[in-house]
């Protein structure tokens, strides 16, 4: 790796859950794997964040005997970021055709990127960046930015973001069997247009020592500049920034389990 540079070409399922630890970013406070903010948690990716000493044991009953384990606790995800396009189903790997596929991670800046251009069951072509870090200046914080360019089309695109409570610890294929569920999901808020929060607490409802956790997360557009690319066709290119994490001690009360926001931008002739 003379440049620094850990480069994947091409999308490999099976190599998928290797890449995303080995593309892990973390500053020594907080670490999150190198997966995908598009996609969910599933067989191929698994999206896990882990902050210093938040762990918790939960009790399964197994054979009728009470199992005891503890977890370094996956935090909620708050990578998520779904691209729609023409008010369309959202993009995944899965759903369209993948005409180039890069992941890497620059080993000297600490920055994970992916750029995928696909084609979806329209025919329009697109080519989304994708950049994020985790800042060693600002222990609590980390940012997503995102380039999408139209390469044979113009519409209207959205981009959902959101906070996941609903994360699980279940990677490990020997611990599935045990108790993964640590979360419980607090309240989201909204505080104004660009920003959304969201509670959980790390521990069951009953638990005497419960730990409260809080994450925020802001995005919004930072520039849309257009390009003609072709005579009769007018392209822009749009960068949505996602900035998380703010952890901190709170109180906790029942509420739904994740907290998303939409954004908007049209792309037109």
């Amino acid at each position: 790796m003379p440049d620094f540079t850990l480069a994947y070409d091409g999308f490999d399922p099976a190599q998928e859950g290797l890449r995303e630890a080995l593309t892990s970013t973390g500053n020594g406070y907080f670490a999150t794997r190198g997966a995908a903010e598009w996609e969910d948690a599933n067989a191929v990716h698994y999206p896990g964040t882990y902050a210093h000493g938040c762990f918790n044991r939960e009790t399964t009953i197994l054979g009728g005997r009470p199992v005891l384990n503890e977890d370094l606790v996956n935090l909620p995800n708050w990578l998520l970021l779904k691209l729609r396009i023409e008010g369309e189903e959202a993009i995944r790997l899965d759903n369209v055709e993948v005409l180039s596929y890069r992941h890497s991670y620059d080993i000297r800046n600490a920055v994970v990127q992916r750029e995928i251009q696909f084609r979806d069951r329209a025919g329009r072509e697109t080519t989304l960046r994708s950049r994020r870090f985790v800042s060693m200046a600002h222990s609590h914080l980390a940012g997503i930015e995102w380039t999408v360019t139209p390469d044979n089309w113009s519409g209207r695109v959205e981009v959902i973001s959101g906070l996941d409570g609903r994360v699980t610890n279940h990677m490990v294929a020997r611990y599935r069997e045990l108790e993964g569920r640590h979360l419980n999901p607090g309240s989201p808020r909204t505080f104004g247009p660009e920003i959304i929060a969201l509670k959980v607490q790390t521990g069951s409802r009953t638990s005497t020592s419960p730990k409260p956790r809080a994450l925020a997360s802001s995005a919004a557009v930072r520039s849309c500049r257009c390009s003609t690319l072709q005579a009769d066709l007018r392209l822009t290119r749009w960068r949505l920034h996602a900035a998380s994490t703010r952890w901190r001690t709170t109180s906790s009360r029942s509420s739904p389990s994740t907290s998303s926001r939409a954004a908007r931008c049209a792309w037109r002739r």
